[in-house]
């Protein structure tokens, strides 16, 4: 901006000292500069046309935090030859820096910017910024090639500090253990074994006695699944951005289930923010990339409680699920709920976050009172709390019982 100032300067005083004195050289001067000018901001204007571009995701699926690789392609597609180019790509990543670049007639350059992602949700790659001078540096023009783009950015997860690789629940036959979500209290049959059976069921008198492997199974439709409940009501959520329960609603949510889809357990994500996420208990690592995609859309806009979400669903959870429940703490009234699915068989893994340390108390109670009346079960979470250290005591427990 001061250049161009300067110059338009300059031009008048040209102007005036022509005027004032008729010296004929100055106005040849003038005319000199004004065509240069003229000639400089065409040959910018061309430089920056006649351009296609290609913008694509490098990072299949770019999480808050981390860093994103985004390639860039450009094409020149009307035979002229492009010299001292310059692009930035403009969207909601940060850390997207200039890059300098020519170009041959109907030549391509491609390279790779990197961002970082800061946002959960649908994020804007946005369009490149392609920058043009004429060779003086009198003439510099910006224009945007190529339509805005969005990406899908997932939301955040923790690594969880555990004590055990993988959980064990006591269940089956009195003695045994199974895996972390456990199955029902007793087997019902015993069959064959077929191969990918865990050698967690099998049942040694039989297969002892037949002098063959023999696998026993289960009752309940519930068997080795976990569901994940995520309370999005609107009016329960304390704080802002990345300091406010819903965000920290969402990173819990989405770390338990990498962490257990992972592990090779099926889970399962409910819950009911500006729309409605049911997601059925799967071990595939796609499953478990959509539900992480429904976390990354989910706002907390939610009407519908949590305890009415629960009641709505818990006609679908049989004896041998895990339920865990993640929300801020809402008070006592959710405690007969988790009575209801206990007295069915479900284990019921609650994770409040204390609203309190949220800037805004919420109810008279707070999650420590909340422990007793839930018979002691209930993991608290605070704001500035080391979560990694936290969900890995969750699976710690789920462990030990």
């Amino acid at each position: 901006m001061w250049r161009a100032a300067w110059i338009v300067g300059s031009l008048i005083t040209v102007l005036v000292l022509a005027m004032i004195t008729g010296f004929q050289p100055l106005y040849w001067l003038l005319y000199v500069v004004v065509a240069g000018a003229v000639i400089g901001y065409l040959w910018a204007w061309v430089q920056s046309r006649g351009l296609e571009t290609d913008v694509y995701t490098l990072s299949p699926h770019p999480q808050v935090g981390q860093a994103v690789n985004i390639r860039v392609t450009v094409k020149e597609k009307v035979g002229l030859p492009r010299m001292g180019l310059r692009a930035r790509l403009v969207g909601d990543f940060v850390n997207m820096d200039e890059d300098e670049f020519s170009l041959r007639p109907k030549g391509t350059t491609t390279w790779t910017v990197s961002g970082l992602c800061q946002r959960r949700g649908l994020n804007n790659i946005g369009s490149l910024a392609i920058m043009s001078g004429d060779p003086s540096g009198l003439a510099n023009l910006e224009c945007y090639v190529g339509q805005p783009r969005t990406t899908l950015v997932y939301p955040p997860t923790v690594d969880l500090s555990r004590t055990l690789v993988e959980g064990q629940v006591t269940g089956g036959e009195m003695g045994e253990s199974g895996p972390l979500v456990g199955h029902s209290p007793a087997a019902f049959m015993v069959r064959k074994y077929i191969p990918g059976d865990s050698m967690t069921h099998i049942h040694w008198p039989t297969t002892a006695r037949m002098n063959a492997l023999m696998t026993k199974e289960f009752e309940g439709a519930g068997i080795n699944e976990i569901w994940v409940f995520v309370d999005l009501q609107e009016s329960v959520q304390v704080g802002t951005g990345d300091n406010g329960t819903e965000e920290y609603c969402i990173t819990i949510a989405a770390s338990l289930i990498k962490t257990l889809v992972l592990d090779g357990h099926a889970v399962g994500l409910v819950t009911q923010g500006d729309q409605a996420y049911r997601f059925s208990p799967a071990k595939d690592p796609n499953h478990m990339w959509s539900m992480m995609g429904g976390l990354a859309l989910a706002r907390a806009r939610g009407r519908t409680p949590l305890a009415t979400l629960i009641s709505e669903e818990g006609g679908n959870l049989g004896p041998g699920t895990v339920a865990m429940i993640v929300g801020p703490w809402t008070g006592p009234n959710i405690s007969n709920l988790f009575q209801f699915l206990t007295r069915r068989g479900i284990l019921v893994v609650p994770i409040f976050l204390d609203t309190a340390s949220f800037s805004r108390p919420l109810g008279s109670l707070r999650p420590s009172d909340a422990r007793a009346e839930i018979q002691d079960s209930a993991f608290v979470v605070r704001r500035g709390d080391d979560l990694s250290s936290t969900l890995g005591i969750v699976l710690d427990r789920l462990a030990s019982l």
